[in-house]
């Protein structure tokens, strides 16, 4: 409720009239009552007692008291207050309303509430901040290019997260560019035989990388990643369960065109020939890290014995060895570290050598040559491919051929030396065809010889087992050998 003004003031003087009525009354009352025992005294002609005469005196003083001007102006204002007490609300609103009155706001005034009133009322999105804050750091800060692609990519790397899906697609790219390369490393070879090595060569897909140095075949066998030496007997599995597939080409006629030659595809199956593994001496250790060298320890091998027509692909034979008892006469030392140890524990002397026996060829054709490859797990080499997206760098480390023995290839192409393919131009003269193929023939037969040189090295090394130095004996090597020498190749059988 708001009260006029002038009420309130019309309020105030009409209670301070009744308080001056009031004192006027009070003095006269006063007077009154003085005056009348002195009278009564006078008309009596009794003289009040010194006791009478003060307590009237105390009385008349204290009738005489008359409130000072503050303590009227304090009832005042207490009346006036239980009379009328605006409420804060009502007071803040007189104000108001007052100012309004007394104040007009200019145009520009105006137009800068409504203004204010405007911000207040529209809120920016979150997107508008974020432009406007970028807009503000450009203009403080010029970054680079480099700054500028590794804000983008890392960007990219938050926004888009590939699915599993995408992933595998994305390694299995990968590895198959690692073959491709691999194969195209091949080149122009000088005889088939040297497909069939190229093919036969395990190898491991991994992702590991080295972020200080990249990994090559110079590097030492410590610095491979943490593999397990079954990643590399799992690489049988394919051609043990479908066969190793080799392209190769029929013997060209006798003026050594490959283009008269025809192309097919010969399949071979793996299996286990001979495996020995070597560890480093306890005391061979320096610091814990670098390895001296001294004669490494034999810790398990085999040699296999058994008939071709009997034995498992490579990959069935490997789990056997792991189940069976170290009481079998094939085996020495410890089976289970076929799957147990790791390539960087495997001294640079451990081998093993693969049997590989024809299965069929297409188109069919004469076909019935074997070969015994030999592979250290000391020499490898290495391909890298990287993925930007994944952040990965795939690798393949494979391990080359490096002893062979084969028989029965007479009368297949496996050994026939390959004029190169710029050669079978009309251009090129016979003379300069029959160079080239003499030229390659040499190159054939000392590759041929390093290869059969290391295969009698590993099958026939000295190895001590319990304190004894004993030499290999590996049944396959001597077979392949024999077979090679004494038996015509259209009568040989299998032992």
């Amino acid at each position: 409720m708001t009260f006029p003004k002038a009420l309130i003031q019309q309020s105030v003087e009409h209670a301070k009239k009744k308080n001056r009525k009031r004192r006027r009354d009070k003095t006269g009352q006063i007077k009154t009552e003085i005056d009348s025992p002195e009278s009564n005294a006078a008309r009596k002609e009794t003289v009040p007692t010194t006791t009478e005469i003060d307590s009237l005196e105390s009385s008349a003083a204290r009738k005489e008291t008359v409130p000072t001007t503050t303590e009227i102006d304090d009832l005042e204002s207490n009346a006036a207050r239980k009379e009328t007490v605006p409420t804060k609300m009502e007071i803040d609103g007189l104000e108001s309303n007052a100012a309004r009155k007394e104040t007009v706001p200019t145009t520009t005034e105006i137009d800068s509430l409504e203004s204010n009133a405007a911000r207040k009322e529209t809120v920016p999105t979150k997107m508008e901040i974020d432009d406007l804050e970028s807009n503000a750091a450009r203009k403080e800060t010029v970054l680079t290019t480099t700054e500028i692609d590794s804000l983008e990519s890392n960007a990219a790397r938050k926004e888009i997260v590939p699915t599993k899906m995408e992933i595998d697609d994305l390694e299995s790219n990968a590895a198959r560019k690692l073959q491709q390369e691999y194969q195209s490393t091949l080149g122009d070879p000088i005889a088939d035989f040297e497909r069939l090595l190229h093919s036969a060569a395990p190898f491991i897909i991994t992702s590991w990388t080295n972020k200080n140095q990249q990994l090559d075949g110079s590097l030492h066998q410590t610095q491979l990643p943490k593999i397990s030496i079954q990643d590399v007997w799992k690489w049988y599995e394919a051609p043990g369960n479908y066969g190793l597939e080799v392209k190769s080409r029929d013997s060209p006629n006798p003026n050594g065109f490959p283009a008269k030659s025809t192309p097919f595809s010969a399949y071979f199956v793996p299996y286990l020939s001979a495996v020995q593994f070597f560890g480093y001496p306890q005391l061979s250790y320096v610091c814990g890290k670098n390895k001296v060298d001294t004669d490494p320890e034999l810790i398990f091998e085999f040699f296999e014995s058994e008939p071709p027509h009997e034995r498992k692909p490579l990959h069935l034979k490997i789990r056997d060895l792991i189940n069976i008892s170290t009481s079998n006469v094939q085996v020495f030392g410890d089976s289970s570290k076929l799957e147990s140890m790791n390539l960087h524990d495997l001294h640079p002397s451990s081998w093993f050598a693969v049997a590989w026996y024809p299965i069929y060829r297409i188109p069919q054709g004469k076909f019935q040559s074997a070969f015994l490859t030999y592979h250290s797990f000391n020499q490898y080499k290495v391909y890298s491919i990287p993925i930007d997206s994944l952040s990965k760098t795939f690798q393949m480390i494979f391990f080359p051929v490096i002893g062979l023995q084969s028989y029965r290839t007479e009368n297949e192409c496996w050994f026939d030396p390959r004029a190169p393919v710029e050669s079978s131009s009309e251009e090129t003269t016979s003379s300069t065809t029959s160079e080239i193929l003499i030229e390659r023939s040499r190159a054939q037969e000392e590759r041929c010889r390093t290869l059969n040189r290391n295969s009698l090295v590993l099958s026939t090394r000295s190895v001590t087992k319990d304190q004894v130095s004993r030499v290999n004996y590996h049944r396959d090597y001597e077979f392949f050998i024999n077979a090679r020498l004494i038996f015509p190749a259209s009568h040989l059988t299998l032992y």
